[in-house]
């Protein structure tokens, strides 16, 4: 059996760069500030399916770009009214 050597180190281990692709991922709303520019997926209180860029988030309020007809519409929600958010991230 070999002598270990106290004064010789072993090579550090390098960590894997692991790739996560990009989803759609449950988020809080709390969170939404984090995500201005993104991505953003919800259903309103009604049942419907939002999907559109989030631009701004005011107090209890946010805003979203969606995408229609010709061309687009912002939007504003309020935070409480929303459920199942996702971001794209």
């Amino acid at each position: 059996m070999p002598e270990l050597n106290p004064r010789r180190r072993s090579t550090p281990v390098e960590t894997e760069n692991v790739f996560v692709p990009r989803q759609f991922r449950e988020t809080s709303p709390d969170e939404f500030f984090n995500y201005i520019g993104h991505p953003v997926r919800f259903y309103t209180f009604f049942g419907k399916r939002v999907e559109g860029i989030l631009v701004a988030v005011e107090g209890n309020n946010i805003r979203v770009i969606e995408r229609v007809d010709r061309g687009v519409a912002e939007y504003p929600f309020e935070l409480d009214k929303i459920q199942a958010t996702e971001v794209y991230r």
